[in-house]
């Protein structure tokens, strides 16, 4: 499921996730809102992720 996301230090988007994990961009953002996957935002305000620090979470959240 979260292979599919290339896991170095790299800043990945909400649809990059969505993409890889086969859920909606709302859900990712649901995620980051609620903390289940940590986020930051670019000066500009835009939504961002750690794409090593996600493959973590979401592997918590699948119990793996």
């Amino acid at each position: 499921m979260y292979e599919n996301l290339a896991f170095s230090e790299q800043v990945i988007t909400a649809q990059d996730i969505a993409n890889a994990v086969g859920v909606t961009k709302g859900t990712v953002n649901r995620w980051a809102r609620t903390n289940k996957i940590p986020s930051f935002r670019t000066s500009k305000g835009q939504l961002r992720f750690d794409s090593a620090i996600v493959k973590n979470a979401i592997m918590k959240m699948q119990g793996k």
